[in-house]
């Protein structure tokens, strides 16, 4: 069995604990529950007979990303880079992390999952503010609703399969 940390990082609001509620729970909740430092949660995947146990680190979000404790992201072996597909800004938020972490996060596998989209998108906003994040880094990105579910199973698979270096499912 393979053990890796993944860390879910972005904007504060853009559902990150949200999404590992529902990953590792299948849990929504609407109410609104600003993480402080980092939470941390387990679950292991199956992907092609090969067990992954993940240790996922909920990270605190904040505008910029300037205040974030890059101890927290230490030792990760991947990044679920979440924004809002509601809010385009915090694709911009999710840039500028890429640029902070600049080699560190351009040499782990990197999986942008773009949030709520059961919520009216704007999509040509969105791929625009996604087509400047894929330029500084090798990401993927998979849309998904941490209310309903969709897509949220596909985004930790595809970093799994990244993880154990597997070519990800389209």
């Amino acid at each position: 069995m393979m053990h890796k940390k993944i860390c879910l990082v972005g904007a504060a609001g853009v559902g990150k604990t949200s999404l590992v509620r529902h990953f590792v729970s299948n849990v929504f909740s609407e109410h609104y529950i600003s993480t402080v430092g980092v939470r941390i949660e387990r679950k292991k995947v199956t992907i092609e007979d090969q067990t992954l146990n993940l240790l996922i680190w909920d990270v605190q979000g904040e505008e910029g990303m300037l205040k974030i404790n890059s101890s927290f992201l230490n030792g990760a072996g991947g990044y679920l880079l979440v924004v809002d597909g509601t809010r385009p800004e915090t694709a911009s938020t999710a840039e500028q992390l890429c640029e902070r972490l600049g080699d560190q996060i351009a040499s782990v596998p990197v999986v942008a999952v773009v949030n709520k989209i059961d919520l009216p998108v704007d999509r040509e906003a969105m791929a625009t503010a996604i087509s400047s994040i894929e330029q500084l880094a090798d990401v993927q990105i998979v849309e998904t609703s941490a209310k309903s579910g969709a897509g949220v199973e596909r985004a930790f698979h595809q970093l799994g399969e990244r993880l154990l270096g597997l070519s990800p499912t389209p």
